[in-house]
């Protein structure tokens, strides 16, 4: 019985040792360029001597960032299917590091009892192929204060839109960008945010073109 139970256990462990661990997707990052297929916007260059269209640029999007705002002029990116997956939303919001280092670094925290959300400019369900995809939309350029009715509502809806085209076959080219000064949150009007280091936007743009499927 002693004999039968041992290789019984042995066999078990073999199995387990043959089987494969679930891996998780790989990112398409050889769709980078993609993200300024639309060309830049302002001609923006990562170049410290131009701090109010300063770009940088990831596998997941494009960005013009202004530091005398402290947000972003503007995110491009690329979406179609490869983009989408299962992974779970990282809600990592964090400063961006490669901003340079003398310039102020949002934190999430300067959005603590504000009366504005967190708003995502490239959508975090945009990015759900990887973790890593998923936790580069939570970098704090990519985010801006944004009225929790527009953010949680019109705009919400505008990015389950454009991943419903995606899943119909359909690719995307997506600019949003913002300007103006002041917005009205939950906690009433607001012009500027972390002890004056970052503008609440006024006006949200958005800029979309389709590649249809089998156009």
């Amino acid at each position: 019985m002693r004999t039968r139970i041992l290789l019984g256990l042995a066999i078990a462990l073999a199995v387990s040792a043959c089987t494969p661990e679930p891996t998780e997707p790989e990112s398409p990052e050889y769709l980078g360029p993609n993200n300024l297929a639309l060309g830049n916007p302002s001609n923006a260059k990562a170049d410290i001597t131009q701090p109010e269209n300063y770009l940088i640029t990831r596998p997941q999007y494009a960005l013009s960032y202004n530091k005398t705002r402290g947000i972003a002029n503007w995110v491009s990116w690329y979406l179609n299917k490869d983009w989408l997956g299962a992974s779970d939303r990282q809600d990592d919001f964090r400063p961006d590091e490669n901003l340079p280092a003398s310039w102020y670094k949002v934190i999430s925290s300067d959005y603590t009892a504000t009366g504005f959300d967190r708003g995502h400019l490239c959508p975090s369900g945009d990015r759900t192929i990887t973790v890593a995809d998923n936790s580069a939309t939570f970098l704090m350029t990519n985010i801006i204060p944004q009225a929790p009715g527009h953010n949680q509502g019109p705009w919400a809806q505008l990015e389950l839109y454009c991943r419903k085209l995606v899943n119909e076959g359909n690719e995307l080219y997506i600019i949003m960008g913002n300007y103006g000064l002041g917005g009205v949150g939950t906690g009433g009007y607001r012009e500027k945010l972390a002890s004056g280091k970052m503008t609440v936007p006024r006006y949200i743009s958005f800029n979309r073109h389709a590649k249809f499927a089998g156009g």
